[in-house]
C-alpha cells in the first residue's frame, strides 16, 4: 500500500501536466489565429497591388509607405480620426460619469422609482439600434443638432448609459458599506464619499467600461451615417468607407490596409495602457452578479 501511493502520486502529477500542456498548446494555437488577420493586414498596409495578388499571404518585398500617406491625406483621414478623437473622448467621459452617479443611486438607495429606472435601462439594451435611428434623427433635428458632433456625442452618451449602469450597479451593490460609514462618521457629505472614495476604488470596473464605451463609439458607423451629412464632420467608420469611394473602380488595397491599421491603432494603444485594469476589473467585483 504505502509503496503505491508515490506511484500514484507520479500519475496524478504527470496527468496534470499533460492537461496543462495540452491546454497551453491550445491557447498558443488560438492566439495565433486571432493574431493572423491583424498580421496579414499589417504586411498588406505595406505591399503594392501587384504584391497583393501574386503574395497575398507572405512578408511584404517593398515597404511602400505612401499607402499611409494617401489613408491619411487623400482620403481625408486626418481629419476624420479628430474628430472620432474629440467624439469618442467626449462621448466616454460623459457617459461614465453619469453612469456612475445612476449606478451608485440605483445600489446604495434603492427605492421602487430607482428600481424601476433600473430596469428600463437594461431593458433599452435590448432593442437594435437600427430601430432608435429615426428618433434619434428627428429628435436631434427638432433641437438643432442634427448634423453636429454634439449632437452624435449626445447619442453616443445615451446609448452607452445602460451599459455603464448594468455593469457598475453590480459592483456597487457588492461593495461593503465599511466604506460610507466611516467617511459619515468623519462628517463627508454623499458626493464627498463618492467622488473622494468610491471612485478612487472603483477604477477597475470603470476601466472595464471605458473599454466596451470605447471600442462601441469608436467603430460605431449607423448613427454616424445618419445624423451627419457634412463630409467635415464624418467620423472614421466612414472615412473608411471614403477610401474605397475615392479609388472607383480601381482599389489600392495597400491604402485600405493602412487605413484599417490606423483605425486600430487607438484601440491598440488603450488596451496596452488599461490592460491590468481591464483584467482585473473583469475578474473581480465588477462582473459579479
Amino acid at each position: 500500500m504505502r509503496s503505491s501511493t508515490p506511484v500514484a502520486g507520479s500519475q496524478r502529477h504527470a496527468a496534470r501536466t499533460l492537461l496543462w500542456t495540452a491546454a497551453v498548446l491550445v491557447l498558443a494555437v488560438w492566439t495565433l489565429v486571432m493574431l493572423y488577420p491583424f498580421v496579414w493586414t499589417l504586411f498588406g498596409s505595406f505591399k503594392n497591388n501587384r504584391e497583393m495578388y501574386s503574395n497575398p499571404l507572405g512578408f511584404p518585398a517593398f515597404f511602400h509607405l505612401q499607402n499611409y500617406v494617401r489613408a491619411w491625406k487623400d482620403a481625408s483621414i486626418g481629419s476624420y480620426y479628430l474628430n472620432s478623437i474629440i467624439v469618442t473622448a467626449s462621448s466616454v467621459a460623459v457617459g461614465i460619469l453619469l453612469s456612475l452617479l445612476a449606478a451608485y443611486v440605483i445600489a446604495r438607495f434603492p427605492t421602487p422609482f430607482t428600481r424601476v429606472a433600473y430596469w428600463i435601462l437594461t431593458a433599452s439594451m435590448m432593442l437594435p439600434v437600427i430601430l432608435t435611428l429615426v428618433p434619434k434623427f428627428l429628435i436631434l433635428r427638432s433641437l438643432g443638432l442634427l448634423d453636429t458632433r454634439v449632437g452624435l456625442i449626445l447619442i453616443y452618451i445615451a446609448a452607452g448609459i445602460p451599459f455603464g449602469v448594468f455593469l457598475m450597479e453590480s459592483f456597487y451593490r457588492h461593495l461593503p458599506r465599511d466604506f460610507e460609514d466611516s467617511a459619515s462618521i468623519d462628517g463627508a457629505s454623499h458626493f464627498q464619499t463618492f467622488f473622494q472614495i468610491i471612485v478612487p476604488i472603483s477604477t477597475s470596473g470603470i476601466m472595464v467600461v471605458s473599454m466596451f464605451l470605447f471600442l462601441r463609439n469608436w467603430n460605431e458607423i449607423y448613427n454616424a451615417m445618419i445624423l451627419l451629412s457634412s463630409q467635415s464632420k464624418y467620423t472614421i467608420p466612414i472615412g473608411m468607407l471614403r477610401i474605397v469611394e475615392i479609388q472607383q473602380y480601381s482599389i489600392e488595397w495597400g491604402v485600405i490596409f493602412a487605413g484599417v491599421v490606423i483605425v486600430i491603432i487607438p484601440i491598440i494603444a488603450f488596451f496596452v495602457v488599461a490592460n491590468k485594469n481591464i483584467v482585473r476589473g473583469l475578474t473581480s467585483g465588477a462582473l459579479k452578479g
